[in-house]
């Protein structure tokens, strides 16, 4: 292991300038562990490397606490060690836990600096977590300290300061409120701008029309917003209708909100489906299907050509004609007249072979119906050779 440096952090220790220290390979098989020591070195580009190169990353015994040794000389790990100690000097270690004082107060600098940043724009900093890790940013509005914006309407020579108007959303019930799509005659008149009569001010009692495209409007709710005074309320009420207040400053024009129905609300929040056509297969592809197909090809004719050579090479089956000839002179008559009645080669006896059968049957008849009946010889039988 000569010339091998400890790869963990900034560690300078190595084989050329160390004695009695002990360097241990990266587990390369347990990759779980592998990970760990990786992580805890701080070299993340060792994630990109092949495992024979990572094989000859080393880190030393000073990384590994106590416990992780059997023996005080620090020869061997134990199952499942895993690097966790930084190092001042060889001969000092130093176990470095997950948080700090130090990380601490860098955490606060930082904290502050950002808030005397943003002290400007009403943002605040607060901390989530207790180890100060972790801040969100706190935009409450209420911390906005500029001055509100004014108005003033010009009225009869002299600037008069608006007041806060107070504007009220009504949806009247589906009983009393129909829409009903421009179809017919009343598509005609669709270039024909609409006004919608609307209270400006209170203060000022000046009516103002606002000017709207027909188009815009087609097959969509129409709900007014209306500027009353907080006298108005309770005759609403009485009538039965649904409003929704909204405070707003602004004065001087009125808006109609435009709000579509749940129905067409509902068809355009479905997702399309998007129809794919399949990809023509590309060249490579191509060829290689036709490479694939031609192996076939060759494989089935390699396949034909082999059992047309071992049909070939079958020895030829002996007749049973030429058989029984090359027995004939080789065999007893009698042994050769029992061989062909088994097989079937031989219908008529000769005067010998009825006196063989005759003379065997006299001698031992139950050795002759043994023969036939367990051995299942072919032997004439008794009747016929009695008979003859």
């Amino acid at each position: 292991m000569g010339g091998c440096r400890c790869s963990y952090k900034n560690c300078a220790n190595s084989t050329k300038n160390t004695e009695n220290i002990t360097f241990f390979h990266y587990p390369v098989k347990q990759k779980q562990r592998c990970k760990i020591w990786i992580e805890n070195a701080c070299k993340p580009e060792f994630f990109n490397l092949e495992e024979e190169q990572l094989r000859n990353k080393v880190i030393c015994q000073n990384h590994f606490m106590d416990k992780w040794f059997p023996n005080p000389q620090k020869k061997r790990l134990l199952q499942g060690a895993v690097p966790t100690l930084d190092v001042n000097s060889i001969n000092e270690q130093v176990y470095i836990p997950e948080t700090t004082e130090y990380v601490d107060e860098t955490i606060e600098s930082e904290n502050e600096i950002l808030q005397r940043s943003y002290r400007n724009d009403n943002i605040n900093l607060v901390p989530v977590s207790d180890d100060n890790s972790v801040f969100i940013l706190d935009t409450n509005p209420l911390l906005d300290h500029r001055n509100k914006v004014e108005s003033y309407t010009y009225r009869n020579g002299d600037l008069v300061k608006s007041q806060t108007v107070v504007r009220q959303t009504y949806r009247r019930q589906p009983g009393l409120l129909s829409t009903a799509p421009l179809t017919g005659s009343s598509m005609k008149r669709q270039a024909e701008p609409i006004t919608l009569n609307q209270v400006v001010s209170p203060a000022s009692g000046v009516f103002g029309h606002l000017p709207m495209d027909q188009t815009a409007m087609s097959q969509q709710e129409c709900v007014l917003i209306k500027q009353e005074s907080c006298e108005t309320e309770n005759q609403d009420q009485e009538e039965h209708l649904e409003y929704q207040q909204m405070e707003e400053y602004q004065e001087d024009e009125m808006k109609p909100i435009i709000r579509q129905s749940q129905k067409q609300a509902g068809l355009k929040s479905l997702p399309v489906p998007s129809v794919e056509s399949p990809s023509p297969p590309s060249k490579r592809q191509r060829d290689s299907e036709k490479d694939y197909l031609r192996q076939l090809k060759q494989h089935s004719k390699d396949i034909a050509e082999i059992k047309r050579m071992l049909k070939q090479q079958e020895p030829n089956k002996m007749d049973v004609t030429t058989a029984v000839n090359f027995l004939r002179e080789r065999l007893p008559p009698t042994f050769f007249t029992v061989l062909c009645l088994n097989m079937d080669c031989k219908s008529e006896l000769a005067d010998d072979d009825i006196e063989f059968f005759t003379t065997l049957h006299k001698t031992s008849p139950e050795m002759y119906q043994i023969l036939m009946e367990k051995y299942k010889w072919n032997l004439p039988s008794v009747n016929i050779v009695e008979a003859d």
